[in-house]
């Protein structure tokens, strides 16, 4: 799986480079820079705007800035069944697939004359999306990789619900810059099953049912210490 080149401090920007701040923040307050002062001044001026706080400009992620078109995958790992793409005792599922709706996306209706307020990264809803059949296999070696990286790391490994926040660009391929191990926005788009979780299940699945039917499943097999801790 393909990361993004991290910085570990300003003095090596060289080109554009993304700033995200620490936690779950939806976007809120990441910016782009492609100089040293020009970081500098981006935090100081969201901090006077009220937009972050001093202790966010403290503890900062910068990235290379990734071009392409931005694809999160939301994933499920079972260890209780094993039918299906097969990783450590179980198997990965790819429940759905969604992208954030962000201001910066609508810079191109502003052209030539995009406000600078439109230059924001905050997310404001999720669209669903269905990727070319040819990209799938990808998207599952990358899930599987990340669950057998979990495994080894702390076993059992990062069992249920996980997200890869990726950009694909067409020489490149998929570049994951964020791991959500966890319950994502963009699942919410899909209460009733999306057109992923649809081959896997005869009925609607959420991940919320998902999760349920997994604990159900551990108590009837009585595996729960695998899935539970």
């Amino acid at each position: 799986m393909v990361l993004p080149k991290e910085l570990k401090s300003s003095s090596e920007i060289n080109k554009k480079v993304f700033i995200k701040l620490s936690g779950a923040k939806g976007g809120k307050g990441f910016f782009t820079a492609s100089s040293k002062e020009e970081l500098r001044k981006e935090l100081k001026e969201r901090i006077k705007n009220g937009i972050i706080k001093k202790q966010d400009s403290d503890n900062i992620t910068i990235q290379e800035f990734l071009s392409g078109v931005r694809y999160y995958i939301h994933y499920f790992y079972s260890p209780l069944y094993e039918k299906g793409a097969k990783v450590g005792e179980g198997r990965i599922e790819l429940l759905s697939m969604d992208k954030r709706i962000e201001p910066i996306d609508e810079n191109y209706r502003a052209l030539p004359n995009i406000p600078q307020e439109f230059f924001d990264y905050t997310v404001t809803g999720n669209a669903p999306i269905i990727v070319r059949e040819s990209l799938i296999p990808e998207l599952i070696k990358m899930g599987i990789s990340v669950v057998k990286t979990s495994i080894e790391l702390f076993p059992p490994g990062i069992t249920g619900p996980f997200c890869l926040e990726t950009v694909y660009h067409p020489e490149k391929g998929f570049t994951t810059f964020e791991i959500s191990a966890r319950i994502v926005a963009g699942t919410n788009l899909y209460p009733q099953g999306s057109q992923y979780s649809c081959y896997i299940f005869p009925e609607p699945m959420s991940t919320g049912k998902r999760i349920a039917r997994e604990i159900n499943q551990g108590i009837i097999k009585e595996e729960l210490e695998k899935i539970i801790f």
